[in-house]
């Protein structure tokens, strides 16, 4: 069973406001027992683990719930005539800790190709392009 200090060490860390090292002289628990807790007591490494996994977790569901907020941002920027890329960056990184793009790809199309070998291309891939949404409203008429 986990003491009170553990618990409280656990809560602590986890909010992260405060240093480890602070945290332990707060406390007054040796930096070398607190290792041992980690190596040494499974209760204590699995309650700090899930403690940790939890907030990671809500920090994802934080990100996804401001998404629309980042995407927009971004696509502000991209319009910018000024560098922004640390914001950029920031927003990016951001939204790959959200894990919203795990199974992203990328196409990259030469620029050597004509229209119809690009638009061929990307029907190949399963991409709506111009010419094909024309044909499917000229069918309609």
């Amino acid at each position: 069973m986990l003491t009170k200090k553990q618990i409280t060490l656990i809560e602590r860390i986890v909010e992260g406001e405060e240093t480890v090292k602070d945290i332990l002289a707060d406390l007054d628990v040796p930096k070398s027992t607190y290792y041992d807790w980690k190596k040494v007591n499974k209760e204590f490494k699995e309650a700090m683990d899930e403690a940790i996994e939890l907030k990671v977790e809500q920090a994802k569901k934080n990100i996804r719930m401001n998404v629309n907020k980042y995407i927009s941002r971004l696509d502000t920027l991209s319009k910018s005539q000024s560098n922004q890329m640390a914001s950029i960056n920031a927003i990016t990184k951001l939204l790959d800790l959200a894990q919203l793009f795990e199974n992203k790809s990328e196409i990259t199309v030469k620029s050597d190709l004509n229209s119809e070998e690009k638009n061929h291309l990307l029907d190949l891939l399963g991409y709506e392009t111009s010419n094909s949404q024309n044909s499917d409203e000229d069918s309609e008429e």
